[in-house]
């Protein structure tokens, strides 16, 4: 985490990653993650295609994540949370998965304490092969500013050239 502080001149926190496993969602998916002490933030990882900007990401007040990914939609590589507390103590994470067409299924983290070292550890896994999420530690800056929504129309005919910007 110091490298990538220093290459970034950012602080760097750690974080849980919800990683699903499947991109498109024919049915629709929900996801729903909560922690006794409750999620303070969530967002979306930086997606330059813009392919998962339908997905919903909520955090209520009472520190529940719902993330929404419509039916025909593409869900996003990562959802970064911010836990309210420390995020070595994942004990009683939960987290939901529902809709495409499957069963709703559900599990609790039991991990105590993971230790802070630079390499993911999986902290909870659900799912069944092809349909599932994994929720592990990520170090990544919190976001800040505003996110890249339009390029210079010569940029943007290069990155539509190489397939990195797609329609019209």
């Amino acid at each position: 985490p110091e490298a990538l502080q220093e290459a970034l001149g950012r602080d760097v926190h750690m974080v849980w990653r919800v990683k699903p496993k499947t991109r498109l969602g024919l049915a629709g998916t929900r996801i729903e993650v909560s922690h006794p002490n409750g999620i303070a933030d969530a967002w979306i990882a930086y997606d330059p295609r813009g392919r998962s900007t339908d997905t919903l990401v909520v955090v209520n007040d009472a520190g529940v994540l719902t993330i929404d990914q419509p039916r025909n939609a593409e869900m996003p590589s990562s959802i970064y949370i911010v836990p309210k507390g420390d995020p070595r103590l994942p004990a009683g994470l939960t987290l939901s998965l529902s809709g495409g067409g499957q069963k709703t299924l559900e599990g609790t983290s039991d991990s105590v304490e993971v230790q802070v070292k630079a390499g993911r550890q999986v902290l909870l896994e659900v799912g069944s092969k092809g349909w599932s999420v994994i929720v592990d530690t990520s170090f990544v800056p919190l976001p800040s500013g505003v996110a890249v929504s339009a390029f210079h129309e010569d940029v943007e005919a290069q990155l539509r050239e190489l397939g990195y910007v797609e329609g019209e």
